[in-house]
């Protein structure tokens, strides 16, 4: 019964790490579009 537990918790934990991973790419994704974002706005106040 213990062996099926760790299985059901080595899945979960799988899971959460891709979960991690895709709120990782785009917090990454958010950085780029807000660092083009402010790079756009500087360069329309020159």
């Amino acid at each position: 019964m213990a062996a099926g537990r760790s299985v059901v918790s080595a899945r979960r934990q799988d899971a959460f790490e891709g979960l991690m991973d895709r709120i990782a790419a785009a917090a990454d994704l958010f950085g780029a579009f807000l660092r083009f974002a402010i790079g756009d706005a500087e360069e329309e106040e020159e």
